[in-house]
């Protein structure tokens, strides 16, 4: 997958997000913590040190706890990570 599919994924899935209102505060906040790592990933002049395997694991585990509640997203976050990983990020 291309870094511009990447793009396409990450802003379906920023659409979805802000579609689902029934998700709480917290979990809103920690998905959009997750978009910036991901977006600071993708920004090849980005200074601030994120370590990719740590962003993947945690892209998984948000996946892992969308599973039942909001499938959609847990697909679209897998395809990310799985992404990051063929990118070799």
């Amino acid at each position: 997958m291309s870094s511009d599919n990447l793009q396409q994924e990450i802003t379906q899935l920023r659409t979805d997000l802000q579609n689902l209102g029934e998700i709480d505060d917290a979990t809103r906040e920690e998905l959009s913590l997750l978009e910036k790592r991901i977006e600071d990933l993708l920004d090849e002049g980005n200074e601030e040190e994120t370590v990719p395997e740590k962003v993947i694991s945690q892209i998984e585990e948000t996946a892992t706890n969308f599973a039942v509640q909001h499938p959609k997203a847990e697909g679209l976050l897998r395809r990310i990570a799985y992404a990051l990983g063929r990118m070799g990020i």
